[in-house]
């Protein structure tokens, strides 16, 4: 028999060849302690190198899944901020339009004012224009005026 450390390194042997799962538990196996030992360090290392790579796959993956889902969510904004607003449904789409524009390149906002801030100056014109017309019809000194004021 092998004395006790002897018996430790072969199991940590075995241990580390079963983690790593490479195939090396019967097919090639080293001749003395010393190779034995290098082996086991070689498949440690191997392991904690896969598994370092495989994390930092996981999380620029991870990281992009958020980016989708905050566009996503700014742009949700977007449509309900021109739903409220009651727009016309031509104007809605010409501002949806602006802003995938704009979350394409990355610089779209949740802020209403923001959403207001990040339009066109014809967009906002247009669009400030229709609601400001919801609000004069109302008002008797306005009535019989044309649409274009």
């Amino acid at each position: 028999g092998a004395n006790a450390w002897e018996q430790y390194l072969l199991s940590l042997y075995w241990v580390s060849a079963t983690l790593t799962v490479n195939g090396l538990v019967g097919d090639v196996i080293p001749q003395n302690f010393v190779e034995l030992l290098f082996t086991i360090v070689l498949m440690v290392l191997n392991m904690t190198m896969l598994r370092w790579i495989l994390g930092e796959v996981s999380s620029i993956v991870m990281s992009a899944d958020k980016d989708v889902v905050k566009a996503r969510e700014e742009l949700e904004a977007v449509d309900q901020f021109v739903s409220r607003n009651n727009l016309p449904e031509d104007l809605q789409q010409e501002i949806k339009t602006h802003f995938r524009a704009a979350s394409a390149q990355g610089a779209v906002s949740v802020d209403q004012e923001r959403i207001y801030n990040g339009m066109t100056h014809s967009l906002k014109v247009e669009m400030t224009s229709f609601i400001s017309r919801e609000h004069l019809d109302g008002v008797e000194i306005f009535e019989g005026c044309s649409e274009r004021l």
